[in-house]
């Protein structure tokens, strides 16, 4: 229910408002049908020296061939809304982890009501697979510093998760950078 409600605000009229400044680059770079590799391996020239990650543009471009419908301000943000909602049951096993299922809900219906959260997911922007990796990257953290903590392995899904959220954090937009550095010193102090 929680991640319906997230769902909603996330996709409730998504295509109805204005495109900002910020999201013209993304609407360009679907606009021409940039094939999502090319984001990768010529990010700068094709976008124009943006100054952001192309990891966002890639997924934007992957989704919008695979479902290979037509070009609109709903579909152009749908991928970014999809990621806003996926964040929300993360959320939840992340705050589960930390502080059992009742935290773990409430964690969850907090960020599926919260007004920024639905605002950035609403966006064409880099912002929504930050915050997913932000919380990828939290669960992770919580895993990590509860088994080293209790002398325990790592497993390789912990790992996994771990990667993962350094992946999307730290690819999706700079400001992510500050949270994989955070994790970083996190996961040092742990070592001393």
């Amino acid at each position: 229910i929680i991640t319906a409600v997230a769902a909603f605000f996330r996709l409730y009229d998504l295509g109805m408002a204005a495109l900002r400044a910020d999201t013209i680059l993304l609407w360009g770079l679907a606009e021409r049908h940039v094939p999502p590799g090319l984001l990768f391996t010529q990010w700068f020239e094709v976008s124009g020296a943006a100054g952001q990650m192309p990891m966002p543009a890639f997924i934007m471009q992957f989704f919008l061939s695979l479902i290979g419908w037509q070009l609109t301000p709903f579909t152009l943000r749908l991928t970014f809304a999809v990621f806003g909602i996926l964040t929300v049951p993360v959320a939840f096993f992340a705050g589960r982890r930390l502080g059992g299922p009742v935290f773990g809900l409430v964690f969850a219906a907090l960020l599926a009501v919260n007004s920024f959260h639905i605002a950035t997911s609403r966006e064409a922007y880099f912002y929504s697979t930050m915050v997913f990796g932000n919380f990828l990257l939290f669960w992770a953290s919580v895993i990590l510093v509860e088994k080293l903590w209790k002398g325990e392995a790592l497993k390789w899904q912990d790992l996994a998760l771990l990667a993962l959220g350094l992946f999307f954090c730290g690819y999706s937009q700079i400001t992510g950078m500050i949270s994989c550095g955070t994790a970083g010193l996190l996961a040092f102090g742990l070592t001393l």
